[in-house]
């Protein structure tokens, strides 16, 4: 009878009621590596580790040497856990994403996450051989921000 009562005053007075609903939060731009490359023999591997509680879906986005885009992937990372992204799937590394990006010759990459709880790492390696003949590590920089090198 309360109930009944209250939704007549409601619509007597032209009151609405809502429920809050949680909106799907999306991918959040966290890391920007300059000086990617998949040319010849050499290929970019990036590695992220989740120090979150609950899943999270991790993207990459390789963009050229002209900022359009030449490459992507996603995977839905559990928490604790590694994931390996690369340009190419060489003898030796597990690759978790292969990203096949061949002609992307030089440019950049972007790394988003569904949450911040993440840390990255990357790579330049020689793609054709089972043991590392060649490597150097990349900048991984913070929302495009770079501090001391």
């Amino acid at each position: 009878m309360r109930r009944s009562f209250v939704a007549v005053v409601a619509a007597l007075l032209g009151l609405t009621f809502s429920v809050p609903v949680a909106q799907a939060v999306g991918p959040t731009l966290l890391f920007t590596v300059p000086g990617v490359v998949s040319v010849g023999d050499l290929g970019t591997f990036f590695l992220c580790t989740s120090t979150a509680t609950t899943n999270q879906m991790v993207s990459v986005q390789f963009l050229d040497r002209t900022g359009n885009p030449g490459g992507n992937g996603s995977f839905d990372l559990p928490p604790n856990n590694t994931v390996m992204f690369g340009t190419r799937n060489p003898a030796g590394l597990l690759v978790d994403v292969d990203m096949a990006s061949p002609g992307i010759g030089k440019g950049s990459a972007q790394i988003s996450s569904t949450s911040k709880k993440l840390i990255c790492s990357a790579f330049i390696a020689d793609s054709t051989n089972a043991t590392l003949t060649f490597g150097t590590s990349l900048n991984v920089l913070a929302k495009q921000k770079q501090k001391g090198v």
